[in-house]
């Protein structure tokens, strides 16, 4: 599932850890620097002229992990970028496998 708070603009980086907080022990990320005071956030930003984009393509957030994250906590801090696609989509996973048919 997903819930969306509306209207965070506010919102400081150790806000979002605490609230982070009240589902688990935030997670630094294995491979990337998180901010310098909040290391469990990780900044993703559109560069205009990057050839590689971080997560441009399919990913889970955090699946290479031995136990993946059961949640992500995304703030959108900007417009969408004008750059290329780079649009968060989300797949029900159960009910994709619930689509399959038998003979898959």
């Amino acid at each position: 599932g997903i819930l969306t708070f509306p209207n965070q603009q506010d919102l400081h980086p150790k806000d979002h850890v605490a609230f982070a907080a009240h589902f688990g022990t935030p997670e630094k990320h294995m491979v990337a620097n998180g901010l310098p005071d909040h290391p469990e956030i990780l900044e993703i930003v559109r560069e205009k002229d990057a050839q590689i984009v971080f997560g441009e393509e399919w990913h889970s957030d955090h699946s290479f992990q031995p136990l993946p994250a059961s949640y992500s906590f995304l703030r959108a801090t900007a417009q969408v970028t004008p750059y290329g696609t780079n649009n968060t989509e989300f797949a029900h996973c159960e009910a994709a496998w619930d689509a399959y048919s038998d003979t898959m």
